[in-house]
């Protein structure tokens, strides 16, 4: 498949300019979340001060790009033919490019069941590569896992809603803290902040033996 017809069926390309991860990443605009949206009208939740809203605000092209992916991944969960092609197209596009971690959303956040499926098809088609999805669609999770295993490559973290909240150890998780009151004794704080905003040779949140991973408010 020609790079051309991967992005028209994708919306966009992967992404690999993310300098702060390693590996690829996949975004989409915020305008799309669902729990996400109804969080940012909430006072002292994760989503209220949310930076890739912000980013979109000040860089239109990034929130163009964000939106052209999110509705190609609208179009594509309609139908099995439409599911299929986005798979193929991602699976085709992972292999060229060789990640050994990739993000799915550094913006925005899952859209729909079918949008699940459609990653964990693609991380069942890359047993190479570690997936990594934060997300706040709780209940979605739920669904998913009731009927289906989740890849051993993909890593699942259910965000809290609040900041300094924290879910139970059932599960991969994530939650935010306030740094000046310190964090919680059995979390994984993220220490980017001490090395220089990245990720460097951190891959905790890609690790399902840490159960919660906690990143300082900013």
């Amino acid at each position: 498949m020609l790079l051309k017809e991967i992005k028209e069926i994708l919306g966009g390309d992967v992404s690999t300019k993310n300098s702060k991860m390693p590996g690829t990443s996949f975004g989409l605009s915020t305008d799309y979340c669902n729990v996400g949206g109804k969080l940012r009208a909430i006072e002292g939740s994760v989503c209220s001060k949310c930076y890739a809203e912000r980013l979109e605000k000040f860089r239109p092209s990034v929130k163009k790009g964000w939106t052209r992916r999110a509705d190609a991944i609208l179009s594509a969960t309609e139908n099995d033919d439409g599911m299929e092609a986005w798979q193929n197209a991602m699976v085709e596009r992972l292999k060229k490019l060789k990640p050994s971690h990739h993000r799915w959303h550094d913006s925005g956040d899952l859209l729909n069941f079918n949008h699940l499926q459609m990653i964990a098809v693609v991380a069942r088609s890359c047993p190479e590569i570690s997936f990594w999805i934060p997300t706040k669609e709780r209940a979605l999770i739920k669904r998913f896992k009731k009927w289906y295993k989740v890849p051993d490559n993909l890593t699942i973290r259910v965000s809290a809603a609040q900041v300094g909240d924290k879910l139970s150890h059932e599960e991969n998780s994530s939650m935010v803290f306030n740094d000046r009151l310190g964090h919680p004794d059995d979390i994984w704080a993220c220490p980017a902040k001490h090395q220089g905003g990245t990720c460097a040779n951190c891959r905790a949140c890609w690790d399902k033996s840490i159960k919660i991973v906690g990143y300082p408010l900013h």
